[in-house]
């Protein structure tokens, strides 16, 4: 089993959520939370950068990405950034 890192980086909340919102927020976070369980135990499993230790999960019904780095001596995995899969790929490179 790997341990879980996150890096954290400033978020900030919609003003005005709606109650439908809220609730499509609680749903994708038990997904993301339920990408970072599986990290845990098959984190090599997934999509990776063709010339860097970085890879990628997507959750189940959200077009977002879960970018994470392994280190294989460490048994870490350490997730740099939660984004939407369309974002050009230097929005999760300065994070690594």
């Amino acid at each position: 089993m790997y341990a879980l890192k996150l890096r954290m980086t400033s978020w900030k909340r919609p003003p005005g959520t709606s109650a439908a919102v809220k609730g499509l927020a609680s749903d994708f976070s038990e997904e993301v939370i339920a990408v970072f369980d599986a990290l845990t135990e098959t984190p090599l499993l997934h999509c990776r950068h063709p010339t860097k230790n970085i890879r990628w999960r997507y959750p189940e019904h959200f077009p977002y990405r879960v970018i994470y780095e392994v280190t294989e001596v460490e048994k870490t995995v350490v997730v740099g950034a939660v984004i939407h899969a369309a974002r050009h790929d230097r929005e999760w490179r300065r994070r690594f």
